[in-house]
């Protein structure tokens, strides 16, 4: 079940907000049980998913009447992803941060010259059935830190030609993070690219 409101109150200001819930009487979801150490999918059995997304995108640019092209958004997703019933009664699934926020600023000039900043913050996610926080010596139990990932990027357009060049940073602070502790341990992620 999805509700939502989109909202445009003014030419260069947009908005939205949205509610949702999923129930899922069999959702397939990887072995994550603290006795499992297989990458195997396994039935979870029913889950509930509840939460809201909100957004926002401003055209700053325009607004302010300026001859360069500027946009801010932003948005935000809570969510409450939990088994329903069963030995994991109540507790949260694993991999599913109760957080996720994000901002973008994107320039564009007349001229062909653009660039962009892009952060991304992702909560704190348990990885196990039982949603065990205290990390084991052999990391494949225990709670994933928050992170935050920093990309940027340049791009230039030929408008005559419409050829292009494009510079991007990817995770520029080089923050390494966990994305999984299943089958084997740690599964790092994060590590800086440039393109």
């Amino acid at each position: 079940y999805e509700a939502g409101l989109r909202a445009t109150p003014l030419r260069f200001l947009r908005g939205e907000a949205t509610l949702f819930l999923s129930s899922f009487q069999n959702q397939i979801i990887p072995a994550s049980n603290t006795n499992s150490a297989t990458a195997d999918l396994v039935n979870a059995g029913r889950t509930q998913h509840l939460g809201a997304e909100v957004a926002a995108r401003f055209e700053l640019g325009r607004a302010l009447r300026l001859p360069v092209g500027i946009d801010v958004q932003a948005s935000y997703t809570g969510l409450s992803a939990k088994f329903v019933g069963g030995p994991s009664n109540g507790n949260a699934l694993p991999y599913a941060p109760e957080h996720t926020v994000g901002a973008v600023i994107d320039v564009e000039h007349p001229l062909g010259f653009g660039a962009q900043v892009a952060w991304t913050f992702v909560g704190p996610q348990l990885a196990d059935d039982e949603n065990t926080s205290p990390v084991d010596a052999t990391g494949r139990v225990g709670a994933l830190p928050a992170y935050q990932i920093l990309d940027l990027s340049l791009r230039y357009t030929h408008a005559p030609t419409g050829l292009g060049a494009s510079l991007a940073v990817k995770n520029a602070l080089d923050e390494i993070y966990v994305v999984s502790r299943r089958p084997d341990g740690i599964f790092p992620a994060g590590f800086r690219q440039i393109l």
